[in-house]
């Protein structure tokens, strides 16, 4: 009897791990392969237009890592924001802004916090999470064709936890700093 005790605690307690979004991802969660913007898309481009590379296809639905730069978008979403090899910026409003970011950018989808907006940031990071391929229409009006579902992003220079959003009001103003 107390075995199957000890068991269901141990289970669950993993469950609580794996499901609270602001675990840090370990071994248990499955490996992390990294992702290269170079490993994205198939160059030169082809007669097929844009096409996504083997290795990309192949860690669909997989969790990966990549390290990038926070496209600086005029109206971006509370929740997403794209992530690009070298610093971006759009000034056009909504879909306009696609001409401006590079076809391997990747849209990064966080969990959402009411009340709370994702704020730019100037340093390189490491975002962790699931890969997901295919065409897909984003609140914003925008098609997205590689996303990555975010469990954790990092400073890409130490390795440190970044909080990315600030209460939308504050992030309305323009502000970067912290409270």
């Amino acid at each position: 009897m107390l075995r199957l005790f000890f068991s269901s605690f141990i289970a669950v307690t993993v469950l609580v791990c794996l499901v609270s979004a602001q675990s840090e991802p370990t071994a248990a969660d499955g490996p992390i392969a990294t992702l290269g913007f170079d490993e994205i898309l198939v160059l030169p481009v082809g007669p097929k237009g844009w096409e996504l590379t083997e290795k990309a296809r192949a860690l669909d639905g997989r969790r990966v890592q990549l390290t990038g730069h926070m496209v600086r978008e005029l109206n971006p979403d509370p929740d997403l924001f794209l992530v690009a090899a070298s610093p971006v910026t759009t000034y056009a409003c909504e879909s306009l802004a696609a001409s401006d970011v590079p076809p391997n950018a990747v849209q990064v989808m966080l969990a959402p916090r009411p009340g709370l907006g994702v704020t730019w940031r100037p340093q390189q990071l490491t975002v962790i999470g699931r890969l997901e391929l295919g065409h897909r229409e984003e609140r914003d009006g925008r098609v997205s064709h590689v996303r990555l579902v975010a469990e954790q992003v990092l400073a890409a220079d130490t390795g440190e936890p970044v909080d990315l959003h600030l209460p939308l009001a504050r992030r309305a103003l323009g502000s970067t700093s912290r409270p």
